[in-house]
């Protein structure tokens, strides 16, 4: 045999040998990368798994959150007495539950959450929105049926007559409702006796001693009142909307203002209408766009907000 040939042969036999060598690590990094897919795709069904289960167990708690909330809107209105009047016929004489001096802030809330009430509130326990917003809903009901059999008109303000704009329904990122009273229903409301309607277990009914006071100087008190979750914490801010005799001299037409102060042209408000808010009829404005620009400017009107946008008449994440 040729030399020369035998040489080439091994050379070639050297050559293949290595090719087989390569196509074999080639199909073993093809099967462990198979067996690393696999192994991901078994990981990423746990996770979707361990998901699903997330899911399932948030609706859950929604759900009973909301079974919760139904039934207590029927036991905590019953809880509050309606077959007589409410109405102290003796002179006005408010009650400083709070103990505090005449010109020091009355009412106070937590300093990093501003919508709990600082007595009767927990600053530990950090609620979801939809379930301050829903207990909020419970307590509006009672305090307006409060309202009704006493001669008292609460007028929807601020975020709530915002919300009432758009849907008829609380902003999505509000945490509390603010209301106004204006002529009779202010002193109507001065006379309810409190000492009956707050001996029920859920809600407490304050008045500000300084809201007799209408100095727009005193700017540590002005809420008016509030009626708020004993439970919770949760309230509903009261202001009084009172003539301002100067201006409305100057004016020529009667001008209203609270303590902030906002000032309005009485002839907006007056005749109040009773609309739909969250299913229960309230008082709103006459003219509620020109009470919102008063205070907002027409921006107010824009269907947007920081991240939120209002589509399909629903306030929407962007």
């Amino acid at each position: 045999m040729n030399i020369n040939y035998g040489t080439k042969i091994i050379k070639n036999y050297r050559i293949n040998r290595i090719n087989i060598n390569n196509e074999i690590q080639k199909g073993k990094k093809f099967e462990i990368n198979r067996i690393n897919i696999n192994n991901k795709i078994q990981k990423d069904k746990i996770i979707e798994n361990r998901i699903n289960e997330n899911v399932e167990e948030i609706n859950e708690i929604k759900n009973e959150i909301k079974n919760e909330i139904k039934n207590e809107i029927k036991n905590e209105i019953k809880e509050i007495e309606k077959d007589e009047n409410l109405i102290n016929r003796n002179p006005i004489k408010i009650i400083n539950y709070r103990k505090t001096k005449i010109g020091l802030k009355y009412f106070r809330e937590f300093p990093l959450i501003k919508h709990i009430d600082r007595i009767f509130g927990n600053p530990r326990i950090k609620f979801p929105k939809e379930f301050i917003i829903q207990n909020l809903k419970i307590m509006l009901k009672v305090f307006i049926n409060i309202c009704e059999f006493n001669n008292i008109k609460p007028v929807l303000a601020h975020g709530g007559l915002i919300g009432h704009y758009f849907n008829n329904k609380m902003l999505p990122w509000d945490d509390d409702i603010d209301l106004v009273l204006i002529g009779k229903s202010i002193n109507n409301f001065l006379r309810l006796d409190l000492k009956k309607i707050n001996s029920n277990k859920h809600f407490f009914l304050e008045i500000n001693p300084n809201s007799l006071n209408r100095n727009i100087n005193d700017r540590v008190n002005i809420i008016d009142a509030r009626f708020i979750s004993k439970k919770y914490g949760f309230f509903i801010d009261i202001t009084f909307l009172t003539e301002n005799k100067g201006l409305t001299k100057k004016q020529g037409k009667n001008i209203i203002n609270c303590k902030s102060p906002h000032y309005y042209f009485l002839e907006d408000f007056y005749p109040l209408k009773k609309e739909k808010f969250e299913e229960m009829e309230i008082y709103i404005p006459n003219k509620i766009k020109n009470v919102l620009s008063y205070e907002y400017s027409n921006k107010v009107f824009l269907p947007k907000y920081r991240n939120w946008i209002f589509k399909d008449n629903l306030w929407q994440r962007k």
